[in-house]
């Protein structure tokens, strides 16, 4: 009987640290969104984006957030990928942020934050799965 109290503590408390961790990155994403908004501006000036490319993530405005993010992050790698119209964005385009003024690091702690998120709501539902085998 104390097993069971033990593993709804558990999945209670990772609960908890979901939703808190969930709305930290919310917070977060939204300090940096201007950040965000200055590299991709700072990319269409120097040419390498079109302004119409990303521009209904832009408009979703926290929500697209995360996907500009993971942009600038292969971007930073010096990954190339394709964007719209078939154009490809290569390692010019890792030269240009790291020529910018703006730093980085930033984007450090928000895959740090979702790792966090995604690992509480892994043990969240390890720990449903325990309990329900136990008959609960």
């Amino acid at each position: 009987m104390n097993l069971i109290k033990v593993f709804i503590y558990l999945q209670l408390s990772f609960t908890i640290a979901f939703i808190s961790g969930l709305v930290y990155l919310f917070f977060f994403t939204k300090r940096n969104l201007p950040k965000i908004n200055a590299a991709f501006k700072y990319l269409e000036s120097k040419g390498i984006l079109k302004p119409g490319d990303y521009g209904f993530y832009e408009q979703l405005g926290i929500w697209g957030a995360g996907f500009r993010i993971s942009l600038l992050k292969i971007m930073l790698k010096g990954k190339t990928f394709k964007i719209k119209d078939g154009r490809m964005i290569d390692y010019e385009a890792r030269k240009c942020l790291i020529s910018s003024p703006d730093d980085f690091l930033w984007m450090k702690k928000y895959f740090l934050i979702l790792f966090f998120c995604i690992a509480c709501l892994l043990f969240i539902v390890l720990l449903a799965f325990i309990l329900k085998s136990m008959g609960l």
